[in-house]
Parts: C-alpha cells; sequence; structure tokens
C-alpha cells in the first residue's frame, strides 16, 4: 500500500472516532482534533485491527501530527509485514 492509502486509512478512522475537525491532512497537529482519551484509544485499536498492526504507548506517545500516524504504519508494516504483531 502507498503511503496515501494509509493517510486514508487514517483519515477513515478519525471520522468514525468523532473528530471534530472538518479538515484535516498529515499535516495536521493531533491537538487539534479534539478528540478525548477514548476516541484516541479507539482510533489506536481501529489501527491495530484494521491494519494487523501494534500500537505500543511510546509509540503512540511520539505521535503529534496525523502524518506521524502515517509513517509509523508504514515503518511497522516494512519491518514486521509478516502478519505477526510485535512491540516496535
Amino acid at each position: 500500500m502507498a503511503d496515501i492509502e494509509f493517510l486514508e486509512k487514517v483519515l477513515h478512522l478519525l471520522q468514525v472516532n468523532k473528530c471534530k475537525k472538518e479538515r484535516i491532512d498529515s499535516e495536521t497537529p493531533l491537538d487539534q482534533l479534539e478528540m478525548d482519551s477514548i476516541q484516541m484509544a479507539s482510533l489506536v485499536i481501529g489501527l491495530e485491527d484494521e491494519l494487523g498492526i501494534m500500537v505500543t504507548d511510546e509509540a503512540y506517545k511520539k505521535w503529534i501530527k496525523v502524518g506521524d500516524i502515517v509513517e509509523y504504519v508504514e515503518y511497522y508494516l516494512e519491518e514486521y509485514g509478516d502478519g505477526e504483531l510485535r512491540e516496535m
């Protein structure tokens, strides 16, 4: 999958989790999304379920903007794309 596909998946999950910001792109800071901790946890679970990845607390805490999520997904699948869940 190209990174545009990952971005589309992340944006879809943000919409599903009731993100209040209308216009979102890869440069959008996560703190501007007005999502509470439950919505963010739901986003992480959605990423794990839909993409077969594992998101550690350390990885999650490093995300500053939407593009950081996309980069994490790309890197994870590049490193561990064999379908086994592993901590990064």
